[in-house]
């Protein structure tokens, strides 16, 4: 039994994680410096996905002791995946033939919030309390 809540959905997480590697190589493909930084941020974003954020955040915390540190990083774990993951969905979405664009709006930010819950959600799982 886990000893911890998730507060994600794990086929949208899924998509988000897609969506961000979509981006990284595109910012690769660009010969951008940022797919360095993106890169690096969401390899850890994948490591809060499958051991959860409590376990991720609990060593990083035992590694600096500062809290400050601690919430520095899950601030820029969450930017960081639901920009890249954006990114990758309007680079995505660009190809696709003109005439559909102007019905993807309305779907797309529906889309875009999904993403940002799911970005939340990844890095702010919580622990069990036994009472």
């Amino acid at each position: 039994m886990r000893n911890y809540y998730i507060n994600y959905s794990l086929p949208v997480s899924i998509i988000v994680i897609s969506f961000s590697i979509i981006s990284a190589f595109l910012l690769f493909i660009d010969s951008s410096s940022l797919w360095i930084i993106v890169g690096l941020l969401l390899s850890v974003s994948i490591r809060c996905l499958i051991l959860t954020s409590c376990i991720v955040f609990d060593e990083f915390y035992q590694l600096t002791n500062s809290y400050l540190l601690t919430s520095i990083l899950q601030i820029l774990l969450i930017t960081n995946l639901f920009i890249s993951s954006s990114y990758g969905l309007i680079r995505t979405v660009i190809y696709f033939p003109p005439a559909f664009i102007p019905y993807i709006y309305t779907p797309m930010i529906a889309i875009l919030l999904l993403f940002l819950g799911c970005s939340i959600g990844i890095h702010s799982s919580l622990k069990k309390t036994n009472s």
